[in-house]
């Protein structure tokens, strides 16, 4: 029985409508780890796959190990297996995306603009009634590394801070990249004042990198070598100070920069969780612990190779770094260049925090691999 043949412009419509809204994950009542977008994407991805749309033959490779590897693993610990229906889930994300993007980029790639200025919009307003003395669900709940104090540090819609900062990262750095993505010039500079207020008030260790990439998007533009050769210095020297902030006790205080002190007989939390999911990852090496569960004992490893290893085992780790390596492949070969920032912002970001479960991390991985490789027909679900 041959399968209905589903119109592509519904199809890529319900994806690109289900991206937009990636930065809805902090909803009332959802269960932890679902956000509003998920029911959309399950919906979209299914109409996407059965148009039957050109996708890079290694994405699809590398999806259908890291979703395997992950049901490996399910299978031989248990763990949470609607944990294991999000892998899939994102994977099929990745794959579907990366069919639209072969049709439609501009769609795609707006689509994360939008999803950058939901959450940048959401995160001012949250702003605004603090500083008019009204707190709301739109503030981060802890203050996490960083010493209490009296000042905002904002999520907007977004589960937390950190994941707050990747999403608009992500999708300021492409309008940065590509101006035309919004052709309103005021909606573009109401945008950057969001974009600025909601990456300031996150206080991640993502801003410096952030506006990092902001610099060498101008130099790569403007063909400026010194320019990138300083970029790529204080890029390195960035990477130094976010060693020094996992590996020991960092206390900032946002509101009182006087106060901030490193304690080098402290290990940092971050540094603690890495080394409990070292253990976890030596005692499990082969098909990690299941999904859903924190190697660590309390946490995640907060350090995304490590603790795709404790958790699903080797041959995600690699299906994952194989996916990172061909999207970042692929868009330099492109010549995308907000997306190989975007994807060297994700790499650093991976250095100290768990970003694999990010729904945008995906989406921009599917846009990437669209952007320059061979493409197969996609099997129907």
């Amino acid at each position: 029985m041959a399968w209905p043949r589903v119109p592509e412009a519904l199809a890529d419509r319900a994806l690109v409508a289900a991206i937009a809204l990636v930065a809805f994950a902090h909803v009332p009542d959802l269960p932890r780890g679902m956000i509003a977008a998920d029911l959309l994407i399950a919906v979209a991805v299914p109409f996407v796959l059965a148009s039957r749309p050109r996708v890079p033959a290694g994405l699809l490779a590398s999806c259908a190990l890291f979703a395997a590897a992950a049901t490996a693993s399910a299978l031989a610990n248990g763990g949470s297996y609607v944990k294991l229906l999000g892998h899939w889930e994102l994977a099929l994300l990745a794959i579907a995306t990366a069919g639209v993007a072969a049709r439609q980029p501009d769609a795609v790639e707006r689509a994360l603009v939008w999803a950058a200025g939901i959450a940048a919009v959401s995160a001012t307003v949250g702003a605004l009634l603090w500083a008019v003395g009204i707190d709301t669900s739109l503030l981060n709940p802890t203050s996490g590394d960083l010493a209490a104090g009296n000042y905002p540090r904002l999520r907007g819609v977004t589960e937390r801070a950190n994941q707050l900062a990747t999403v608009v990262a992500t999708g300021s750095l492409l309008l940065f990249a590509r101006p035309e993505l919004i052709d309103r010039r005021w909606l573009r500079r109401g945008l950057w004042g969001c974009f600025a207020v909601a990456m300031t008030f996150t206080f991640s260790r993502s801003v410096p990198f952030w506006l990092l990439g902001i610099a060498g998007l101008a130099a790569w533009q403007r063909g400026k070598p010194r320019l990138a050769i300083a970029t790529g210095a204080a890029a390195a020297i960035g990477l130094a100070g976010l060693w020094l902030s996992v590996r020991y006790g960092v206390h900032a205080a946002p509101d009182r920069l006087w106060d901030s002190t490193i304690a080098w007989n402290e290990p940092g939390t971050r540094w603690l969780n890495a080394l409990g999911a070292w253990e976890t990852a030596v005692d499990q090496p082969w098909l990690g612990i299941g999904p859903g569960r924190t190697p660590s004992g309390v946490w995640s490893a907060h350090l995304t190779w490590l603790n795709l290893w404790a958790v699903l085992g080797p041959a995600a780790l690699l299906a994952f770094a194989a996916l990172f390596a061909g999207a970042t492949a692929s868009a330099w070969r492109a010549a995308a260049a907000g997306l190989v920032v975007v994807l060297t912002l994700f790499a650093i970001d991976s250095l100290h925090r768990d970003i694999e479960d990010m729904r945008h991390l995906w989406v921009t991985l599917g846009l990437a691999w669209a952007a320059g490789t061979r493409h197969v027909r996609a099997p129907i679900p």
